[in-house]
Order: structure tokens, then C-alpha cells, then sequence
């Protein structure tokens, strides 16, 4: 059974995230933040399209101001 077209992308990011995993433990000097960020990488272009809808850049755009006034709002009411 092949686990990456019939799961979809999920699952397969599970599979890569445990393989590395184990790649990792097996292999002494691999640097793990390099790894998991190849494995997120490689996770979010398979989200591309997902993340390219406007209702999910919309969403995106509003968490990331909601983000910026609060830091922004902090300094402003703090002595």
C-alpha cells in the first residue's frame, strides 16, 4: 500500500517526520534543526495551493496584524 497518494499530504508528513526521526537517531551528527526544517519545507509545498486560496491569505494577513498591534500595543500602554 502507498501510503502517500492514498493518505494525502498529512499522513505523508508523518511518515517523512518519523522516517528523519529515525534517520537522526541512527545517525550520530546530522543536524536535527536542518532536518526538521527540510521536512517543513518540503511539508508547505505540498500545502502550496492550500495556502494560496484567498480566504486563507485572508485569514493569514488578519492573525498577522492581530500580531503585529499587540506588539506594537505593548510598549505604547507600558511604563
Amino acid at each position: 500500500m502507498d501510503l502517500t497518494t492514498t493518505a494525502g499530504p498529512p499522513a505523508s508528513f508523518a511518515l517523512v517526520v518519523g522516517l528523519l526521526t529515525l534517520t537522526l537517531t541512527l545517525t550520530p551528527g546530522l543536524d536535527t534543526a536542518l532536518v526538521l526544517r527540510t521536512a517543513v519545507i518540503a511539508f508547505v509545498r505540498t500545502l502550496r495551493a492550500r495556502l494560496r486560496r484567498p480566504s486563507v491569505r485572508r485569514l493569514l494577513d488578519r492573525a498577522t496584524g492581530v500580531a503585529v498591534l499587540g506588539f506594537g500595543a505593548k510598549p505604547a500602554f507600558t511604563d
